[in-house]
């Protein structure tokens, strides 16, 4: 079956959403950058800019726990839902470190660059009047 290039973008969006639809996996809470060699950027910031493809977590009510590492062995972790207003990040115990920070307009934190330490612990997330706790308890 052949498309002509006018409707492969759509075709190519359409099956990013089936296939997130089909693995239960809400698009705010898992943001992949797209394959290999893609630069992931939050708020003008680039976060991670490698030959594998990064994937990034939107912080959310109900989010469920974090358990596998990406590139950079590493867990990109959005905990705002904009460039405007950003998060305030802790991590409970001290179990991992925050090493790189796209920032909002408002100078917190848009999403965070966490490197663990140990396999489990708490992302503590504090935005306009509400505290996320995103749970990670890596195997």
């Amino acid at each position: 079956m052949s498309f002509s290039p006018r409707y492969r973008p759509r075709l190519v969006l359409a099956s990013a959403a089936l296939l997130a639809a089909a693995t239960g996996c809400s698009s705010s809470e898992k943001i992949t950058a797209g394959g290999p060699g893609p630069a992931l950027k939050v708020c003008g910031t680039t976060l991670w800019n490698g030959a594998a493809g990064a994937v990034s977590y939107q912080a959310t009510p109900r989010m469920a726990p974090i358990m596998t590492l990406t590139a950079g062995e590493a867990i990109y972790l959005r905990v705002s839902t904009g460039c405007d207003h950003g998060a305030v990040v802790s991590i409970s115990p001290h179990a991992a470190t925050i090493t790189r920070t796209a920032k909002a307009k408002d100078h917190l934190a848009a999403a965070v660059v966490i490197k663990p330490k140990e396999k489990h612990f708490t992302v503590i997330v504090r935005r306009q009047g509400q505290i996320l706790s995103v749970q990670v308890a890596l195997s």
